[in-house]
C-alpha cells in the first residue's frame, strides 16, 4: 500500500522518500504528518490523498512530510479508490498484442462494500 501511494504521489510531482512500515506509535486513522499543520506541501498531499488530516509532528524537519496509512485508507493507490486499472497492470499489458482488448480488473470488494 505504501509503495502504491508513494507511486501516486511521485506521479503528481512530489519527491518520494523512504517507504516502509510505521516505526512510530500506533495510529487509528490515516494521516499526513508535518512539522506544522499549516505546511502547504502537507496540505496539498493530504488533499491529493482524499482529504486526510494533517497532524503536527515536531520530529519532522520543515518542508518534509510523512504519510501514515492505516486500515481506513481508501484513497488513490489503495485499489479501493474507483480506479479501474493500476499502473503496474498498464505496464504489464503494454507489450501484449491484445492489450486493447484486455478488460480492466474487477473492482475490489470488501466486507464493508454494498
Amino acid at each position: 500500500l505504501a509503495s502504491a501511494v508513494s507511486e501516486v504521489l511521485s506521479g503528481k510531482g512530489f519527491t518520494p522518500g523512504t517507504v516502509g512500515n510505521n516505526e512510530g506509535g500506533h495510529v487509528k486513522s490515516s494521516q499526513v504528518r508535518a512539522a506544522k499543520t499549516d505546511d502547504l506541501g502537507a496540505q496539498e498531499i493530504a488533499k491529493q490523498l482524499g482529504g486526510l488530516p494533517v497532524v503536527a509532528d515536531a520530529s519532522l524537519p520543515p518542508g518534509t512530510v510523512r504519510v501514515v496509512l492505516a486500515n481506513d485508507y481508501t484513497g488513490p493507490g489503495s485499489g479501493l479508490d474507483g480506479a479501474t486499472i493500476t499502473q503496474q497492470a498498464r505496464v504489464a499489458n503494454a507489450g501484449s498484442p491484445n492489450a486493447s482488448t484486455v478488460p480492466p480488473p474487477s473492482p475490489i470488494l470488501t466486507a464493508g462494500s454494498e
